[in-house]
């Protein structure tokens, strides 16, 4: 009996061996020839650091690391080779940014991030909304919705606490301030209106807020959190934003393609504040 249960015990092992072994053989490995984008508030500075995280399905981070750092003033990031075991990876970015309503480089360092199936695409940027959304499309993901629908019905949740609705916005990761179009106009209101005249203490503490608050359910629900966006946002001046935009992009010796961001905040405005 004791010999019986003893071969049993050895050919159980012996299976499970087998398919770890089979499992090792069968994982493919992703190549990414090249990675790239922009780290945008305003943009971000030349000498930011990023760190890219490779993510398993469940978006827990494998261990797996690649670190680089932002190459100029444009917020432009650009990794190469990139060897992964899946498709899903996160982007942190640490650093200075050009502040739009300011129009002046921020004092201190925010910090932004960014989910991402990178299957079909070698473009990643990093914004607001990619960094509100996070632990949204976490919260939906473990509750078993797929990676994609997560990011869509998190887009739309976000948008809805800016009074926006667009069925058919382009993923957040493929959004730019400085490229025309109404979804990068949307990114570029609703980055102005997150900003208002907040430091970057402030600012770093409302998206965290923010992202924390809408996680479970998509919905805004603190009142003082929805209160402190439109006082601010009705202070805000449009032409300057867009001027300070224009003159910054000249400087840095970039192509000035800013969207027409101005009505989507007025929208916001007016709808929050009817008064």
């Amino acid at each position: 009996m004791k010999t019986t249960s003893f071969i049993a015990c050895i050919f159980v092992l012996f299976i499970l061996s087998f398919s770890s072994c089979n499992d090792e053989v069968n994982t493919e490995i992703i190549t990414k020839e090249k990675l790239s984008g922009f780290i945008q508030k305003g943009p971000f500075l030349n000498g930011t650091s990023i760190l890219i995280s490779e993510l398993n399905p469940n978006l827990y981070q494998t261990g797996k690391l690649f670190s680089s750092q932002i190459m100029d003033n444009e917020g432009t990031y650009e990794l190469t080779n990139l060897q992964l075991s899946s498709p899903y990876v996160q982007l942190k970015a640490d650093g200075f940014y050009f502040n739009e309503v300011t129009g002046e480089t921020s004092k201190s360092q925010i910090t932004l991030f960014a989910l991402a199936d990178i299957s079909n695409t070698s473009t990643m940027n990093v914004n607001v909304l990619t960094t509100l959304e996070k632990g949204r499309v976490e919260k939906l993901v473990a509750g078993r919705l797929s990676f994609s629908k997560a990011k869509r019905q998190a887009m739309q949740e976000i948008l809805a606490i800016f009074n926006m609705k667009k069925g058919d916005m382009q993923r957040s990761e493929l959004l730019d301030i400085n490229k025309p179009g109404d979804d990068n106009a949307i990114l570029l209101a609703i980055s102005s209106i997150l900003q208002g005249f907040r430091s970057e203490a402030e600012l770093s503490e409302l998206l965290a807020n923010i992202s924390a608050d809408i996680s479970p359910d998509g919905k805004l629900d603190n009142e003082d959190l929805r209160s402190s966006l439109i006082s601010q946002a009705k202070y805000l001046n449009n032409v300057t934003i867009r001027e300070n935009m224009d003159n910054r992009y000249h400087e840095i010796g970039g192509t000035v393609q800013i969207p027409e961001f101005e009505k989507y905040i007025t929208q916001f405005i007016a709808i929050s504040n009817p008064n």
